[in-house]
């Protein structure tokens, strides 16, 4: 973000230009320890067979997939009115045997409530309970 502001990029098309300057940039860095640039590195990762890529998550769980690395994750009890109490209020859940569940917060967004705390590789994603804006 700093890039965009001392590029003063005050717009959309004007930071996507700023965006594709700075990916190209990158792209063409070479690395100290291999001797290779990030497309080199991945050209010779695929000659290698050693490349491994996945499909994209779902839409619906895209700002989930990302917010697991940005977001905190909390624990919380649940109440036997399948609700939990955070930031002061109770939040309703869908209906779930569990005693305990996950909570992964994005601060000032959003939040899930998840059976438990997903780990790599996210091919089998927890059982969502809740979504919530705030």
């Amino acid at each position: 973000m700093a890039i965009l502001a001392y590029e003063k990029a005050s717009h959309y098309a004007s930071a996507q230009i700023v965006l594709d300057r700075e990916v190209q940039r990158q792209n063409a860095t070479v690395c100290r320890t291999t001797g290779l640039s990030p497309n080199a590195a991945w050209e010779k990762a695929l000659a290698d067979k050693r490349a491994v890529t996945r499909p994209c998550p779902p839409a619906t769980l895209l700002d989930l997939h990302l917010a697991l690395h940005l977001a905190l994750h909390l624990k919380r009890r649940v109440n036997a009115d399948h609700q939990i109490d955070f930031l002061g209020q109770s939040w309703p859940i869908a209906p779930t045997k569990r005693s305990s569940i996950t909570l992964i917060h994005h601060p000032l967004r959003q939040f899930w409530a998840v059976t438990q705390p997903p780990s790599p590789p996210l091919n089998n994603w927890p059982e969502i309970l809740g979504k919530y804006s705030l």
